[in-house]
């Protein structure tokens, strides 16, 4: 309605001003504005009324839910947990007699891949040098010939009166390949289980407080065979019949096995169990290729006595040995006493000798 209006409007005025100019005037009129420019003022005009609400734009939509969460983007991790680089770290548990290492073990210019040089006859004929006093001379392994899943010993002859302190680490070869290695340690032996059959030695490398090494390589060979040798037991009495108060005692031996070796024993009195002493820990003699200890018993009672021994090796198995009967008799005390002289002079010194028997334990002497 308002364009209409404003049309009407301006149609009005021009035909006034048509009428107000004079006819055939000379004056140069301006036209009017061409409707065009009316149209322009159109373009001008009040802001347009909203759009119907058939035209009303599209509220946004709530985004649609996920269906599923988002997977994470995680970095891969990796498919195999890298083994750590140990140096000379050794492939076994050493045995129960052993400390676990704790200084470093041989740098990698000590692990030889030929037999080490010096050997051990060379260094035996060493003059001793400063740093090197006391320091063991030869090494040696043993038995001679085991089983497979026996064990065999590596011992360093030491000076028992040296007080150089020494460390050593252990390679064991199996002919020129080097199958197991240890750090260095304290422990001047080193018990070792082969997984294969052939001949194996040892080579030692000895460390002195200034770091400086040496090496021993043994002289003899293990042979392992095939077949397994079980553990083995004996014990020999040291003495025979004894008194009651007396000491009865054994030596145990036991062999063959794997590894370390422990004993214990049991005491009869009478076939009556009286007594039971727990495992100990057998030290190893290489010189006789065995497992060694020593026991002593003091019987509290008259009868006949028996010793049942026990040997057990790592893998827990065991072997027994009963020794034969042995008597333990319990004699009346008897007291002799001798005067050297039948008479004496006022202020002389009389000898008395006096002498017990019998009874059991030691013996005490007054004198009236």
């Amino acid at each position: 309605m308002t364009y209409t209006k404003k049309l009407i409007s301006i149609m009005l005025i021009a035909i006034l001003m048509l009428s107000i100019i004079p006819f055939g005037a000379t004056e140069q009129v301006e036209n009017p504005a061409p409707l065009e420019q009316a149209a322009q003022i159109e373009e001008t005009a009040p802001e347009e009324a909203p759009p119907s609400p058939t035209e009303a734009s599209t509220p946004a939509e709530d985004p649609p839910l996920p269906t599923e969460a988002p997977v994470p983007i995680v970095t891969e991790a990796p498919t195999e947990i890298p083994a750590p680089v140990v140096t000379e770290a050794p492939t076994e548990q050493p045995a129960p007699t052993e400390q676990t290492s704790t200084e470093e073990p041989p740098s990698p210019t000590e692990q030889a891949t030929q037999q080490p040089l010096p050997s051990s006859t060379v260094q035996a004929a060493i003059v001793e040098k400063i740093g090197w006093e006391h320091a063991p001379l030869y090494v040696n392994v043993g038995p001679d010939e085991i089983g497979l899943g026996n064990s065999f010993v590596v011992s360093l002859a030491v000076d028992s009166g040296g007080t150089g302190k020494f460390t050593y680490a252990y390679y064991i070869y199996k002919g020129n390949t080097v199958v197991q290695k240890t750090g260095y340690s304290t422990n001047t032996s080193y018990t070792y289980t082969p997984k294969t059959t052939g001949k194996f030695h040892a080579v030692v490398f000895i460390k002195n407080e200034k770091g400086e090494t040496r090496t021993l390589t043994s002289f003899y060979k293990v042979n392992v065979v095939e077949k397994h040798n079980p553990i083995g037991v004996a014990a020999s009495a040291l003495t025979n019949n004894i008194v009651l108060g007396d000491t009865k005692s054994f030596d145990i031996y036991s062999w063959d096995g794997a590894a370390s070796h422990m004993h214990a024993y049991y005491v009869y009195c009478n076939n009556k169990l009286i007594e039971r002493f727990p495992y100990k820990q057998a030290k190893y003699f290489i010189e006789l290729g065995s497992h060694y200890s020593q026991v002593s018993y003091t019987p509290k009672s008259p009868g006949k006595y028996k010793f049942v021994f026990f040997a057990k090796d790592t893998l827990g198995k065991t072997q027994t040995y009963t020794t034969n009967e042995y008597l333990v008799s319990g004699a009346a005390l008897d007291l002799r006493a001798n005067v050297a002289f039948k008479k004496y002079h006022i202020g002389s010194v009389a000898n008395i000798t006096a002498q017990a028997s019998g009874g059991s334990g030691t013996y005490q002497y007054a004198y009236y």
